[in-house]
């Protein structure tokens, strides 16, 4: 059987915490809690968790990208993407 994804957009207003963790091993334990961290080699793997809280049961959250940059700009021109489109670029 294929997996198959439902997608609707709708627009509303209303109060979300939105919090994105890495953690230090595939355990899930513990996580970061000063950045940056690195550096971190090409090819390591990296335990990112991201959540969404909201009195509205049904959100979820989807993450479209995720990428590195050796700087604070979001256009870096060296850039380390870890997903795109919702898929897992290997490096």
């Amino acid at each position: 059987m294929q997996p198959f994804f439902v997608l609707s957009f709708s627009e509303a207003f209303g109060n979300f915490t939105f919090e994105m963790n890495m953690f230090k091993s595939e355990n899930f334990n513990e996580y970061y809690t000063e950045y940056p961290v690195g550096p971190i080699d090409i090819g390591t793997d990296i335990f990112l968790q991201v959540s969404v809280t909201s009195r509205d049961a049904g959100l979820v959250v989807f993450v479209d990208e995720c990428k590195a940059t050796p700087t604070s700009e979001y256009h870096d021109q060296m850039q380390f993407i870890f997903l795109e489109d919702g898929l897992v670029t290997i490096m």
